[in-house]
């Protein structure tokens, strides 16, 4: 019974063995060297325990059990219920006990809690990171709102949800590599999360009217999510540099996400069945609120979005995406035309044009690096200094300007990990393979082909200075095509060789 001591819970409770009325009672804290415990709590309920009554409590301290000073003592009244505390010296503790008297047989005590800090000066330890009393009350509330809905959740669907350790294993898989990048933290909060993590199946056709109902809730949810998290990622850019503080690396720390991550695994739940993922596929909003989650949200969101996008992208028709991103016509699927048309509009050629893989490919050329080497001038040649040209690393968020405001790409800028892109090039390259379907990879082929004809169409100003050049979408999203170029398709526009098309080298250069 010692675990619902630390269950969070006044619901469950300890109770000593049956042993002699006079006979104290005790509980023994053991703290870790680098724990400074500050206060100790103890939860009694004389109301509920009639049969178990505490009558005194005395707290002892010290750093070991033969070495311990008193440092409080405190009568309980017969109908008592509540919290009883001491504050404990700044001395080196390592052992606290906690001894209980009764007039009953056995003593029964709700609930423990030790507050203090980690480690002190010299010790090399980071210390405990402070909140205060409406964050964590805030953050309760939250976690009493999710067991709410996880209830309200399982009397809908019912029997319908099937948690399966198989199941589970396949949901978490789904990314690609997101089981590679997974630190300890979130498996073990994955593992509290679990029977989101799994599949739905459901013997009827379609869904009831309470399912849609209870779908449209979570739906809302994440619409919400993904205006704060947009919010906090425009204010980290415009504060913060070139980074995406909404986005950091595992281990730094970044806004609470709990609430808008088990939304998303509700949803990834559900899109493990046909006539859930066919219901999906069908929210325009849904589909908009995860482009946006995939450039604003944490580390692990962007991870659930893309395998959401993973399984949802095989029912959502292109052209129904290209109307929620504003898209005006789908790519030629055929690379001669492409190429011809890119010919006749050559002088007309709209740089902040929209395609429909850019807001996926924007993920990668966030992440990447371009190297220039530029050389001096003299003599009217072109010489290197000490034969060598000075070379010089610049990145999408330190070369494109900031987009306007409500502009269609407002997601191209600020930067993004190695790991956010590598998730993408895997869907895709498994569009462009045809893995998701037929359809999804004739189109994700004409799109890669025509990011990369579009360099062609750039002005002369913009193809004669670097730094113009590094300035335009164009670029960028040409280089994360060439990413996911797939060997075959490198040959198939190598082609145009023979018929005056351009030629991509090996070096792609």
């Amino acid at each position: 019974m010692v675990p619902s001591l630390t269950d969070a819970s006044t619901e469950t409770f300890w109770e000593s063995g049956d042993e002699d009325r006079n006979k104290t009672k005790a509980l023994t804290i053991t703290c870790a060297a680098a724990i400074r415990p500050q206060t100790v709590y103890v939860h009694i309920d004389n109301c509920r325990d009639l049969g178990n009554k505490v009558s005194s409590v005395v707290f002892k301290c010290g750093p070991s059990g033969d070495d311990m000073v008193l440092v409080r003592q405190v009568d309980i009244e017969s109908r008592f219920s509540g919290w009883i505390h001491a504050v404990l010296p700044h001395d080196v503790i390592t052992t606290i006990v906690v001894e209980l008297r009764g007039p009953d047989q056995s003593v029964r005590v709700r609930q423990v809690r030790v507050l203090g800090g980690e480690g002190g000066e010299g010790s090399g330890s980071r210390p405990l990171r402070q909140h205060s009393p409406l964050t964590i009350q805030h953050r309760a509330c939250e976690q009493e709102t999710l067991k709410v809905f996880r209830l309200i959740t399982g009397q809908v669907f019912g029997r319908l949800i099937m948690t399966a350790e198989g199941g589970s294993k396949a949901a978490e898989g789904s990314d690609g590599t997101a089981g590679n990048i997974e630190n300890v933290d979130e498996q073990d909060h994955n593992n509290d999360l679990r029977e989101h993590m799994v599949g739905i199946l459901f013997s009827r056709s379609k869904l009831t009217h309470l399912q849609k109902q209870v779908c449209s809730h979570i739906v809302q949810a994440i619409r919400k999510e993904a205006v704060r998290a947009r919010e906090e990622w425009e204010s980290g850019l415009n504060c913060g540099g070139l980074g995406t503080p909404a986005t950091p690396e595992e281990g730094q720390h970044n806004p609470p996400d709990t609430y808008c991550f088990e939304m998303l695994s509700m949803v990834l739940a559900l899109s493990g069945s046909v006539v859930g993922r066919a219901h999906l596929a069908q929210q325009d909003h849904l589909l908009k609120h995860l482009l946006s989650l995939l450039h604003t949200g944490s580390a692990r969101v962007q991870r659930q979005v893309v395998a959401l996008f993973r399984r949802m992208l095989a029912d959502v028709p292109p052209q129904s995406l290209a109307l929620i991103l504003g898209v005006e016509a789908l790519p030629a699927h055929d690379y001669a035309i492409l190429h011809a048309t890119s010919k006749d509009e050559e002088n007309n050629f709209d740089i902040h044009q929209q395609g429909i893989l850019d807001v996926f490919l924007a993920v990668i050329a966030k992440a990447l690096t371009v190297q220039l080497k530029t050389k001096g001038g003299e003599g009217g040649k072109s010489v290197a200094t000490q034969g060598k040209g000075a070379v010089t690393s610049v990145s999408l968020a330190s070369t494109m300007p900031t987009p306007q405001a409500n502009s269609p790409r407002w997601w191209l800028q600020g930067s993004a990990t190695q790991k956010q892109a590598d998730l993408i090039i895997s869907l895709i390259r498994d569009m462009t393979t045809g893995k998701l379907s037929d359809n999804w990879a004739k189109v994700s082929k004409g799109a890669i082909a025509e990011n990369i004809v579009n360099l062609t169409r750039l002005s002369e100003s913009d193809r004669s200075c670097a730094a113009s050049c590094l300035a335009t979408p164009t670029l960028w999203l040409a280089l994360a095509s060439l990413c996911v170029l797939h060997p075959d398709h490198v040959d198939a526009l190598s082609s145009w060789h023979h018929r005056g098309g351009i030629h991509i080298t090996q070096s792609h250069e």
